[in-house]
């Protein structure tokens, strides 16, 4: 009597696994069905209606023909999209204010370099080498952040947005 109990618990547990795996079967078909990224001319279309197309200093975007902001490359102009569109605010103004201060700090560094070489004073040299120093603890963070960013906005994407940890 007790092995009948275990193959009427065994078999519920099979068709429990078959279904979620049914479902996730389908919910992937329906991800891969759709149209995430589409080349318009000179520019490619994002969700959330951006429209994304290089610019002079970098990639412009754009929502209904209209300039929106700047970014450094592709895929953070694309994560910005997707974090955006999906009302992640919070999410997508760190991400750009970390583009920014990564650009900032960039040129901090060369301009900073090019005076290191042109200094004469073994002091001036000091304080430029602590400003450059300081500069590349303050890089790495924007990067980090910026990578952890993307991560998340790919979560959102693979995920299909519909099953959110927060």
């Amino acid at each position: 009597m007790g092995s009948r109990n275990t193959n009427t618990r065994l078999n519920t547990f099979a068709d429990k696994v078959i279904y979620n795996l049914k479902n996730l079967r389908d919910d992937s078909c329906r991800f891969f069905s759709q149209v995430l990224f589409l080349k318009d001319g000179d520019s490619w279309k994002l969700p959330g209606d951006y429209q994304m197309r290089q610019g002079f200093s970098g990639i412009d975007i754009l929502k209904d023909g209209e300039y929106v902001d700047t970014f450094s490359n592709k895929k953070i102009a694309t994560s910005w999209c997707i974090l955006n569109a999906n009302n992640k605010k919070e999410q997508s103004r760190l991400l750009r204010y970390h583009d920014n201060r990564k650009y900032f700090l960039e040129n901090n560094i060369v301009i900073n370099k090019k005076q290191l070489k042109s200094a004469d004073n073994h002091e001036d040299r000091d304080i430029i080498q602590a400003r450059i120093s300081d500069d590349y603890q303050k890089l790495n963070v924007s990067k980090k952040q910026i990578d952890k960013m993307i991560n998340l906005a790919k979560y959102f994407q693979i995920r299909g947005f519909e099953h959110e940890a927060f």
